[in-house]
């Protein structure tokens, strides 16, 4: 059986980051979904208010990121690299326009 996809969302406790998780958790499709805002209390309770407002067959995590700060974001990646693996490419997609880690910007392809 495949490990299911792992999908970080950042903003995800309000707005449109947290219609983005209800519509992953709707999906047919089974996710790892990593809830991540500023405040961890929040993404902790936002998790929590999903996981009893919708039946899924995918899994909710909360995770604190400040997507201002370099090293928040940094501290996240390693702690969601270390937890459940995954590749560098999807952080290009986190709200900041700037690189995270050195050679992952996609002005590096050459």
């Amino acid at each position: 059986m495949e490990s299911p996809r792992v999908v970080l969302t950042t903003g995800a406790n309000s707005g449109i980051g947290r219609e983005t998780v209800k519509a992953l958790l709707r999906s047919n499709n089974q996710y790892h979904i990593i809830l991540a805002s500023v405040q961890l209390d929040l993404a902790t309770s936002a998790v929590e208010v999903l996981r009893a407002e919708i039946t899924s067959k995918s899994t909710l995590e909360p995770a604190q990121v400040n997507i201002e700060d370099d090293e928040s974001i940094l501290r996240l990646f390693q702690d969601v690299s270390t937890d459940v693996g995954g590749d560098a490419e999807g952080w290009r997609k986190m709200g900041a326009q700037h690189p995270v880690v050195e050679g992952n910007r996609d002005d590096d392809a050459g």
